[in-house]
């Protein structure tokens, strides 16, 4: 009857500590928020973003986001410039097609151009208009972090 009670209370004892040591374990402390630097690499970010220099800016900008997690400034301009550091690398992996030479051949007529009409009776006089090609879309403007 001892070693049964004995038993019972080290169980509830050992239970009682690694549920105290699992609660104490989940608590974690509140995040230090240094809103100066957060500022500073904010500034050094939007420079290094303004350059063109898009990973650059992404680790400034991480870094913000480090020393003030509530930022919400500081997320969104991170946020801003992974996407604009990813369009970045990919237009530099597509620069090489874009240099590629089309090789000699037949030409292909543009599909925007008109067929011709059939011959009328009065050829001197040509009724269809000329077929003008369209104009290049704009080009969409940088955008910055």
């Amino acid at each position: 009857m001892i070693h049964k009670s004995l038993s019972t209370g080290i169980f509830l004892l050992v239970t009682t500590m690694l549920f105290a040591l699992g609660a104490m374990a989940g608590e974690s402390l509140p995040p230090v928020r240094d809103r100066a630097i957060c500022a500073k690499m904010i500034r050094a970010g939007q420079q290094a973003c303004d350059r063109g220099k898009y990973e650059e800016a992404k680790a400034y900008f991480r870094r913000a986001v480090e020393a003030d997690p509530a930022s919400a400034k500081a997320w969104h301009h991170y946020d801003t410039s992974v996407v604009l550091a990813l369009a970045a690398q990919l237009k530099k992996q597509q620069a090489p097609c874009e240099e590629d030479t089309v090789p000699e051949g037949p030409e292909v007529p543009s599909p925007t151009a008109q067929a011709p009409s059939p011959p009328s009776e009065d050829s001197s006089r040509s009724t269809s208009p000329k077929a003008k090609a369209p104009a290049p879309p704009p080009k969409a403007p940088e955008q910055g972090c």
